[in-house]
Protein backbone atom coordinates (compact mmCIF):
# COMPACT_ATOMS: atom_id res chain seq x y z
CA UNK A 1 0.00 0.00 0.00
CA UNK A 2 1.50 3.29 -1.11
CA UNK A 3 1.48 6.25 1.25
CA UNK A 4 -0.13 9.52 0.28
CA UNK A 5 1.99 12.59 -0.30
CA UNK A 6 0.50 14.12 2.85
CA UNK A 7 1.49 11.11 4.95
CA UNK A 8 4.99 11.08 3.46
CA UNK A 9 5.49 14.79 4.18
CA UNK A 10 4.14 14.54 7.73
CA UNK A 11 6.19 11.43 8.46
CA UNK A 12 9.43 12.87 7.10
CA UNK A 13 8.98 16.26 8.83
CA UNK A 14 8.02 14.77 12.20
CA UNK A 15 10.77 12.15 12.03
CA UNK A 16 13.34 14.80 11.13
CA UNK A 17 12.13 17.08 13.93
CA UNK A 18 12.21 14.34 16.56
CA UNK A 19 15.63 13.17 15.37
CA UNK A 20 16.97 16.73 15.47
CA UNK A 21 15.61 17.25 18.98
CA UNK A 22 16.99 13.92 20.12
CA UNK A 23 20.46 14.71 18.80
CA UNK A 24 20.29 18.21 20.30
CA UNK A 25 19.30 16.73 23.68
CA UNK A 26 22.12 14.17 23.48
CA UNK A 27 24.75 16.77 22.62
CA UNK A 28 23.34 19.12 25.27
CA UNK A 29 23.50 16.32 27.85
CA UNK A 30 27.14 15.60 27.01
CA UNK A 31 28.13 19.26 26.99
CA UNK A 32 26.27 19.94 30.22
CA UNK A 33 27.84 16.91 31.90
CA UNK A 34 31.28 18.04 30.80
CA UNK A 35 30.73 21.60 32.01
CA UNK A 36 29.30 20.47 35.37
CA UNK A 37 32.18 18.03 35.89
CA UNK A 38 34.69 20.77 35.18
CA UNK A 39 32.85 23.18 37.48
CA UNK A 40 32.56 20.66 40.31
CA UNK A 41 36.18 19.54 39.88
CA UNK A 42 37.22 23.15 40.29
CA UNK A 43 34.96 23.39 43.34
CA UNK A 44 36.56 20.24 44.79
CA UNK A 45 40.03 21.71 44.34
CA UNK A 46 39.00 25.07 45.76
CA UNK A 47 37.30 23.44 48.74
CA UNK A 48 40.38 21.31 49.42
CA UNK A 49 42.72 24.32 49.28
CA UNK A 50 40.41 26.41 51.45
CA UNK A 51 40.08 23.61 54.00
CA UNK A 52 43.81 22.99 54.00
CA UNK A 53 44.57 26.68 54.43
CA UNK A 54 42.15 27.04 57.32
CA UNK A 55 43.44 23.85 58.91
CA UNK A 56 47.06 25.00 58.67
CA UNK A 57 46.29 28.31 60.37
CA UNK A 58 44.24 26.80 63.18
CA UNK A 59 46.59 23.88 63.62
CA UNK A 60 49.70 26.08 64.03
CA UNK A 61 47.89 28.65 66.21
CA UNK A 62 46.59 26.05 68.64
CA UNK A 63 49.95 24.25 68.76
CA UNK A 64 51.77 27.49 69.70
CA UNK A 65 49.21 28.13 72.44
CA UNK A 66 49.57 24.63 73.84
CA UNK A 67 53.36 24.89 73.78
CA UNK A 68 53.19 28.05 75.98
CA UNK A 69 50.60 26.74 78.53
CA UNK A 70 51.29 23.01 78.77
CA UNK A 71 54.98 22.42 78.30
CA UNK A 72 54.89 19.30 80.49
CA UNK A 73 51.89 17.51 78.85
CA UNK A 74 52.51 14.52 76.68
CA UNK A 75 52.41 15.00 72.85
CA UNK A 76 49.91 12.15 72.38
CA UNK A 77 47.35 13.84 74.69
CA UNK A 78 47.67 17.06 72.69
CA UNK A 79 47.03 15.22 69.40
CA UNK A 80 43.93 13.42 70.75
CA UNK A 81 42.23 16.71 71.62
CA UNK A 82 43.48 18.75 68.66
CA UNK A 83 40.40 18.55 66.41
CA UNK A 84 38.22 19.82 69.29
CA UNK A 85 40.28 23.00 69.54
CA UNK A 86 39.87 24.10 65.89
CA UNK A 87 36.47 25.85 65.90
CA UNK A 88 36.92 27.67 62.59
CA UNK A 89 37.87 24.42 60.86
CA UNK A 90 34.85 22.64 62.31
CA UNK A 91 32.58 25.39 61.08
CA UNK A 92 34.13 25.16 57.64
CA UNK A 93 33.66 21.41 57.69
CA UNK A 94 29.96 21.73 58.51
CA UNK A 95 29.54 23.92 55.46
CA UNK A 96 31.42 21.53 53.24
CA UNK A 97 29.79 18.33 54.39
CA UNK A 98 26.44 19.40 53.03
CA UNK A 99 27.67 18.23 49.64
CA UNK A 100 31.17 16.97 50.17
CA UNK A 101 32.91 14.32 52.22
CA UNK A 102 36.40 15.18 53.41
CA UNK A 103 39.31 13.83 55.49
CA UNK A 104 42.16 15.79 57.06
CA UNK A 105 45.39 14.01 57.96
CA UNK A 106 48.62 15.11 59.51
CA UNK A 107 52.11 14.19 58.38
CA UNK A 108 52.14 11.13 60.61
CA UNK A 109 49.08 9.72 58.89
CA UNK A 110 46.73 10.46 61.78
CA UNK A 111 43.16 11.50 60.92
CA UNK A 112 42.58 14.97 62.38
CA UNK A 113 39.13 15.75 61.05
CA UNK A 114 36.52 14.25 58.78
CA UNK A 115 33.00 15.06 57.64
CA UNK A 116 29.96 13.73 59.44
CA UNK A 117 29.28 11.33 56.62
CA UNK A 118 29.84 7.69 57.38
CA UNK A 119 33.20 8.02 55.78
CA UNK A 120 35.90 5.46 56.63
CA UNK A 121 38.94 6.31 58.71
CA UNK A 122 41.25 5.16 55.95
CA UNK A 123 42.18 7.47 53.09
CA UNK A 124 39.82 7.28 50.12
CA UNK A 125 42.82 7.14 47.79
CA UNK A 126 46.51 6.71 48.42
CA UNK A 127 48.01 9.63 50.32
CA UNK A 128 51.03 9.72 48.04
CA UNK A 129 48.68 10.66 45.19
CA UNK A 130 47.86 14.30 44.61
CA UNK A 131 45.18 15.61 42.30
CA UNK A 132 41.99 14.02 41.05
CA UNK A 133 41.14 10.37 41.45
CA UNK A 134 38.27 7.90 41.64
CA UNK A 135 37.15 5.93 44.72
CA UNK A 136 34.32 3.65 45.83
CA UNK A 137 32.33 4.39 48.99
CA UNK A 138 29.10 2.65 49.97
CA UNK A 139 28.81 1.29 46.47
CA UNK A 140 28.94 4.74 44.91
CA UNK A 141 31.52 6.19 42.59
CA UNK A 142 33.30 9.12 44.22
CA UNK A 143 35.33 11.90 42.67
CA UNK A 144 38.24 12.66 45.01
CA UNK A 145 40.72 15.52 45.13
CA UNK A 146 43.85 14.90 47.22
CA UNK A 147 46.24 17.67 48.31
CA UNK A 148 49.23 18.17 50.64
CA UNK A 149 50.22 21.54 52.01
CA UNK A 150 53.52 23.07 50.97
CA UNK A 151 55.47 21.66 53.94
CA UNK A 152 53.68 18.32 53.70
CA UNK A 153 52.50 18.57 57.27
CA UNK A 154 48.79 18.36 56.43
CA UNK A 155 46.97 16.30 53.84
CA UNK A 156 43.33 16.72 52.78
CA UNK A 157 41.05 14.60 50.62
CA UNK A 158 37.71 16.03 49.46
CA UNK A 159 35.22 13.70 47.76
CA UNK A 160 31.91 14.10 46.00
CA UNK A 161 29.45 11.52 44.74
CA UNK A 162 29.33 11.18 40.94
CA UNK A 163 25.63 10.36 41.27
CA UNK A 164 24.97 13.83 42.67
CA UNK A 165 26.60 15.31 39.61
CA UNK A 166 24.52 13.08 37.34
CA UNK A 167 21.37 14.05 39.21
CA UNK A 168 22.22 17.70 38.75
CA UNK A 169 22.84 17.20 35.04
CA UNK A 170 19.55 15.35 34.60
CA UNK A 171 17.65 17.91 36.63
CA UNK A 172 19.12 20.82 34.67
CA UNK A 173 18.48 19.11 31.33
CA UNK A 174 14.93 18.15 32.29
CA UNK A 175 14.19 21.76 33.21
CA UNK A 176 15.63 22.87 29.87
CA UNK A 177 13.71 20.24 27.87
CA UNK A 178 10.40 20.57 29.67
CA UNK A 179 9.23 23.59 27.60
CA UNK A 180 10.23 21.76 24.42
CA UNK A 181 8.34 18.63 25.44
CA UNK A 182 5.30 20.72 26.29
CA UNK A 183 5.46 22.27 22.81
CA UNK A 184 5.59 18.92 20.97
CA UNK A 185 1.82 18.56 20.61
CA UNK A 186 1.25 22.17 19.45
CA UNK A 187 4.21 21.78 17.07
CA UNK A 188 2.75 18.58 15.60
CA UNK A 189 -0.58 20.33 15.08
CA UNK A 190 1.21 23.29 13.48
CA UNK A 191 3.11 20.97 11.13
CA UNK A 192 -0.11 19.18 10.13
CA UNK A 193 -1.85 22.49 9.44
CA UNK A 194 1.16 23.78 7.48
CA UNK A 195 1.32 20.64 5.32
CA UNK A 196 -2.44 20.74 4.71
CA UNK A 197 -2.20 24.42 3.81
CA UNK A 198 0.69 23.75 1.43
CA UNK A 199 -1.17 20.90 -0.28
CA UNK A 200 -4.34 22.90 -0.83
CA UNK A 201 -3.06 23.97 -4.26
CA UNK A 202 -2.66 20.33 -5.27
CA UNK A 203 -6.17 19.55 -4.08
CA UNK A 204 -7.55 22.48 -6.04
CA UNK A 205 -5.59 21.41 -9.11
CA UNK A 206 -6.85 17.87 -8.69
CA UNK A 207 -10.47 19.07 -8.45
CA UNK A 208 -10.00 21.16 -11.57
CA UNK A 209 -8.71 18.18 -13.53
CA UNK A 210 -11.42 15.83 -12.23
CA UNK A 211 -14.19 18.24 -13.21
CA UNK A 212 -12.97 18.62 -16.79
CA UNK A 213 -14.69 16.94 -19.69
CA UNK A 214 -12.64 14.84 -22.14
CA UNK A 215 -12.98 17.63 -24.71
CA UNK A 216 -11.63 20.32 -22.37
CA UNK A 217 -7.90 20.50 -23.04
CA UNK A 218 -7.45 24.16 -22.21
CA UNK A 219 -4.20 25.01 -20.40
CA UNK A 220 -4.06 25.27 -16.63
CA UNK A 221 -3.45 28.69 -15.10
CA UNK A 222 0.09 29.06 -13.74
CA UNK A 223 0.03 32.60 -12.36
CA UNK A 224 -1.20 31.76 -8.83
CA UNK A 225 0.72 28.50 -8.43
CA UNK A 226 3.90 28.06 -6.35
CA UNK A 227 7.15 27.91 -8.26
CA UNK A 228 7.60 24.21 -7.44
CA UNK A 229 4.32 23.35 -9.19
CA UNK A 230 4.85 25.49 -12.27
CA UNK A 231 7.10 22.95 -14.07
CA UNK A 232 4.44 20.31 -13.36
CA UNK A 233 1.63 22.46 -14.76
CA UNK A 234 3.77 23.44 -17.76
CA UNK A 235 4.34 19.74 -18.46
CA UNK A 236 0.58 19.11 -18.16
CA UNK A 237 -0.19 22.03 -20.45
CA UNK A 238 2.33 20.67 -22.95
CA UNK A 239 0.61 17.30 -22.77
CA UNK A 240 -2.80 18.96 -23.26
CA UNK A 241 -1.44 20.80 -26.29
CA UNK A 242 -0.09 17.61 -27.84
CA UNK A 243 -3.32 15.76 -27.11
CA UNK A 244 -5.29 18.62 -28.62
CA UNK A 245 -3.15 18.47 -31.75
CA UNK A 246 -3.55 14.71 -31.93
CA UNK A 247 -7.33 14.99 -31.54
CA UNK A 248 -7.44 17.81 -34.05
CA UNK A 249 -5.39 15.72 -36.44
CA UNK A 250 -7.82 12.84 -35.97
CA UNK A 251 -10.81 15.11 -36.58
CA UNK A 252 -9.16 16.61 -39.64
CA UNK A 253 -8.25 13.18 -40.92
CA UNK A 254 -11.86 12.04 -40.55
CA UNK A 255 -13.20 15.18 -42.22
CA UNK A 256 -10.58 15.04 -44.97
CA UNK A 257 -11.26 11.39 -45.68
CA UNK A 258 -15.05 11.93 -45.76
CA UNK A 259 -14.67 14.96 -48.01
CA UNK A 260 -12.09 13.66 -50.44
CA UNK A 261 -13.26 10.08 -50.78
CA UNK A 262 -16.76 11.19 -51.68
CA UNK A 263 -15.74 12.33 -55.18
CA UNK A 264 -13.67 9.31 -56.36
CA UNK A 265 -16.17 6.85 -54.88
CA UNK A 266 -19.04 8.64 -56.60
CA UNK A 267 -17.12 8.56 -59.87
CA UNK A 268 -16.42 4.82 -59.44
CA UNK A 269 -20.12 4.23 -58.79
CA UNK A 270 -21.14 6.20 -61.89
CA UNK A 271 -18.67 4.34 -64.11
CA UNK A 272 -19.83 1.01 -62.69
CA UNK A 273 -23.48 1.92 -63.39
CA UNK A 274 -22.56 2.93 -66.95
CA UNK A 275 -20.76 -0.39 -67.46
CA UNK A 276 -23.82 -2.30 -66.20
CA UNK A 277 -26.25 -0.48 -68.51
CA UNK A 278 -24.01 -0.29 -71.54
CA UNK A 279 -24.92 -2.65 -74.41
CA UNK A 280 -21.84 -1.90 -76.50
CA UNK A 281 -18.51 -3.47 -75.74
CA UNK A 282 -16.47 -0.31 -76.34
CA UNK A 283 -18.63 1.75 -73.99
CA UNK A 284 -18.47 -0.94 -71.33
CA UNK A 285 -14.71 -1.09 -71.74
CA UNK A 286 -14.34 2.66 -71.28
CA UNK A 287 -16.61 2.58 -68.24
CA UNK A 288 -14.55 -0.21 -66.68
CA UNK A 289 -11.35 1.69 -67.37
CA UNK A 290 -12.95 4.67 -65.60
CA UNK A 291 -13.70 2.41 -62.66
CA UNK A 292 -10.04 1.37 -62.50
CA UNK A 293 -8.89 4.98 -62.66
CA UNK A 294 -11.32 5.95 -59.93
CA UNK A 295 -10.06 3.14 -57.72
CA UNK A 296 -6.47 4.18 -58.41
CA UNK A 297 -7.28 7.76 -57.46
CA UNK A 298 -9.07 6.64 -54.28
CA UNK A 299 -6.11 4.42 -53.38
CA UNK A 300 -3.69 7.29 -53.91
CA UNK A 301 -5.85 9.57 -51.82
CA UNK A 302 -6.02 7.08 -48.95
CA UNK A 303 -2.23 6.71 -49.03
CA UNK A 304 -1.79 10.48 -48.90
CA UNK A 305 -4.28 10.83 -46.07
CA UNK A 306 -2.54 8.13 -44.02
CA UNK A 307 0.84 9.74 -44.66
CA UNK A 308 -0.49 13.14 -43.59
CA UNK A 309 -1.97 11.65 -40.43
CA UNK A 310 1.36 10.05 -39.60
CA UNK A 311 3.24 13.32 -39.98
CA UNK A 312 0.97 15.58 -37.96
CA UNK A 313 1.86 14.48 -34.39
CA UNK A 314 4.87 16.22 -32.82
CA UNK A 315 7.11 13.20 -32.63
CA UNK A 316 10.85 12.94 -32.86
CA UNK A 317 11.84 10.67 -35.74
CA UNK A 318 15.02 8.58 -35.67
CA UNK A 319 17.65 9.94 -38.05
CA UNK A 320 20.46 8.46 -40.07
CA UNK A 321 23.02 9.58 -42.64
CA UNK A 322 21.32 9.73 -46.04
CA UNK A 323 22.50 10.46 -49.57
CA UNK A 324 19.80 12.35 -51.51
CA UNK A 325 20.97 11.19 -54.97
CA UNK A 326 19.79 7.57 -54.70
CA UNK A 327 16.41 8.75 -53.39
CA UNK A 328 15.90 10.79 -56.56
CA UNK A 329 16.91 7.87 -58.78
CA UNK A 330 14.42 5.56 -57.05
CA UNK A 331 11.59 8.11 -57.28
CA UNK A 332 12.21 8.81 -60.98
CA UNK A 333 12.43 5.08 -61.78
CA UNK A 334 9.14 4.28 -60.05
CA UNK A 335 7.24 7.23 -61.59
CA UNK A 336 8.72 7.08 -65.10
CA UNK A 337 5.85 4.88 -66.44
CA UNK A 338 3.32 7.57 -65.44
CA UNK A 339 5.39 10.23 -67.22
CA UNK A 340 5.71 8.05 -70.34
CA UNK A 341 1.97 7.41 -70.35
CA UNK A 342 1.35 11.18 -70.53
CA UNK A 343 4.18 11.83 -72.96
CA UNK A 344 6.05 13.92 -70.38
CA UNK A 345 9.80 14.29 -70.62
CA UNK A 346 11.09 13.35 -67.15
CA UNK A 347 14.72 14.42 -66.62
CA UNK A 348 17.03 13.84 -63.68
CA UNK A 349 19.97 16.18 -64.09
CA UNK A 350 23.39 15.24 -62.85
CA UNK A 351 24.45 17.27 -59.85
CA UNK A 352 26.52 17.22 -56.66
CA UNK A 353 26.10 14.49 -54.11
CA UNK A 354 24.36 15.79 -50.99
CA UNK A 355 24.59 13.90 -47.68
CA UNK A 356 22.55 14.84 -44.62
CA UNK A 357 21.02 13.54 -41.41
CA UNK A 358 17.37 12.64 -41.72
CA UNK A 359 14.63 10.04 -41.76
CA UNK A 360 14.97 8.02 -44.94
CA UNK A 361 11.34 6.91 -45.27
CA UNK A 362 10.09 10.47 -44.83
CA UNK A 363 12.53 11.89 -47.39
CA UNK A 364 11.47 9.19 -49.88
CA UNK A 365 7.86 10.34 -49.43
CA UNK A 366 8.95 13.98 -49.90
CA UNK A 367 10.79 13.29 -53.19
CA UNK A 368 8.05 11.02 -54.53
CA UNK A 369 5.32 13.57 -53.77
CA UNK A 370 7.20 16.39 -55.51
CA UNK A 371 7.86 14.34 -58.63
CA UNK A 372 4.35 12.84 -58.61
CA UNK A 373 2.74 16.28 -58.25
CA UNK A 374 4.79 17.64 -61.13
CA UNK A 375 3.76 14.74 -63.40
CA UNK A 376 0.08 14.95 -62.38
CA UNK A 377 -0.26 18.68 -62.96
CA UNK A 378 1.86 18.90 -66.11
CA UNK A 379 -0.20 18.52 -69.32
CA UNK A 380 0.74 15.89 -71.94
CA UNK A 381 3.95 16.50 -73.90
CA UNK A 382 5.24 18.68 -71.05
CA UNK A 383 8.57 18.46 -69.20
CA UNK A 384 9.58 17.79 -65.59
CA UNK A 385 13.14 18.33 -64.36
CA UNK A 386 14.69 17.17 -61.08
CA UNK A 387 18.12 18.18 -59.81
CA UNK A 388 20.28 18.71 -56.73
CA UNK A 389 22.08 22.03 -56.21
CA UNK A 390 24.94 22.81 -53.84
CA UNK A 391 24.74 26.37 -52.47
CA UNK A 392 26.67 28.21 -49.79
CA UNK A 393 25.70 26.82 -46.39
CA UNK A 394 22.93 24.54 -47.69
CA UNK A 395 21.83 22.11 -50.37
CA UNK A 396 18.73 22.28 -52.58
CA UNK A 397 16.35 19.79 -54.14
CA UNK A 398 14.64 21.39 -57.15
CA UNK A 399 11.63 19.96 -59.01
CA UNK A 400 10.14 22.10 -61.80
CA UNK A 401 7.70 21.68 -64.67
CA UNK A 402 6.40 23.73 -67.60
CA UNK A 403 2.73 23.26 -66.82
CA UNK A 404 0.12 25.97 -66.26
CA UNK A 405 1.86 27.10 -63.05
CA UNK A 406 0.36 29.20 -60.27
CA UNK A 407 -0.38 32.86 -59.79
CA UNK A 408 1.20 34.77 -56.91
CA UNK A 409 -2.11 34.72 -55.05
CA UNK A 410 -2.37 30.96 -55.44
CA UNK A 411 1.18 30.48 -54.16
CA UNK A 412 0.21 32.26 -50.96
CA UNK A 413 -2.40 29.58 -50.31
CA UNK A 414 0.04 26.76 -50.92
CA UNK A 415 1.02 24.48 -49.45
CA UNK A 416 -2.34 23.64 -47.92
CA UNK A 417 -4.60 20.65 -47.68
CA UNK A 418 -6.71 19.93 -50.76
CA UNK A 419 -5.45 23.08 -52.51
CA UNK A 420 -5.71 22.14 -56.14
CA UNK A 421 -6.81 25.66 -56.96
CA UNK A 422 -6.90 26.32 -60.70
CA UNK A 423 -4.77 23.37 -61.84
CA UNK A 424 -7.63 21.22 -63.13
CA UNK A 425 -5.32 19.25 -65.36
CA UNK A 426 -4.18 17.22 -62.35
CA UNK A 427 -6.11 14.46 -60.68
CA UNK A 428 -4.29 14.63 -57.33
CA UNK A 429 -5.77 14.90 -53.89
CA UNK A 430 -4.28 18.28 -53.07
CA UNK A 431 -2.29 16.80 -50.17
CA UNK A 432 1.10 16.45 -51.89
CA UNK A 433 2.61 19.84 -51.01
CA UNK A 434 1.15 19.72 -47.51
CA UNK A 435 2.99 16.45 -46.92
CA UNK A 436 6.17 17.91 -48.44
CA UNK A 437 5.98 20.96 -46.20
CA UNK A 438 5.50 18.83 -43.09
CA UNK A 439 8.45 16.55 -43.89
CA UNK A 440 10.62 19.59 -44.71
CA UNK A 441 9.67 21.12 -41.37
CA UNK A 442 10.67 17.93 -39.53
CA UNK A 443 14.09 18.16 -41.20
CA UNK A 444 14.42 21.92 -40.52
CA UNK A 445 14.25 22.65 -44.24
CA UNK A 446 12.47 25.47 -46.13
CA UNK A 447 9.95 25.07 -48.96
CA UNK A 448 9.90 27.74 -51.71
CA UNK A 449 7.44 28.01 -54.64
CA UNK A 450 8.65 29.85 -57.77
CA UNK A 451 8.03 30.08 -61.51
CA UNK A 452 9.06 26.93 -63.39
CA UNK A 453 10.57 26.05 -66.79
CA UNK A 454 10.39 28.46 -69.72
CA UNK A 455 8.99 31.21 -67.54
CA UNK A 456 5.89 29.26 -66.65
CA UNK A 457 4.94 26.21 -64.68
CA UNK A 458 6.02 25.67 -61.07
CA UNK A 459 9.41 25.30 -59.46
CA UNK A 460 9.54 23.80 -55.98
CA UNK A 461 12.77 24.26 -54.01
CA UNK A 462 13.52 22.45 -50.75
CA UNK A 463 16.46 24.03 -48.91
CA UNK A 464 18.26 21.63 -46.54
CA UNK A 465 20.68 22.92 -43.91
CA UNK A 466 23.85 21.15 -42.70
CA UNK A 467 24.47 19.02 -45.79
CA UNK A 468 27.83 17.70 -46.93
CA UNK A 469 29.08 16.45 -50.26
Amino acid sequence: MKLSLRAMLLGSILASTILAWGLAALFSYRDLQKEINQLFDAHLAESARSLLLQARRDHHGERRERDDDHDDEEDDEEDDEEHERIPALQHRGKLLERRLAFQLWDQSGRLILKSRHDIPDEPLIATDHEGYGQAKWKGQDMRVFSLWNRHRTLHVQVAESMQSRLDLVQSTLSHALTPILIMILPLIMAIILAVDYGLRVLRRLSRDLMQRTPEDLSPLAEADLPRELQPFTRALNGLFLRLNRALENERRFTADAAHELRTPLAAVKVQAQVALKSQEGDARQRALEGVVKGIDRATHLVEQLLTMARLDPDTELPTETISLGPLLVNAVSSLAPDAVAKGIELTLEEGPELIMRGQKAMLEILVRNLVDNAIRYTPPSGAVTIRLVRAEGHGELVVEDNGPGLSEEQKKHLPGRFSRLSRPSGDGSGLGLSIVERIASLHKARLLLETGLEGRGLRVRVLFQDVSS
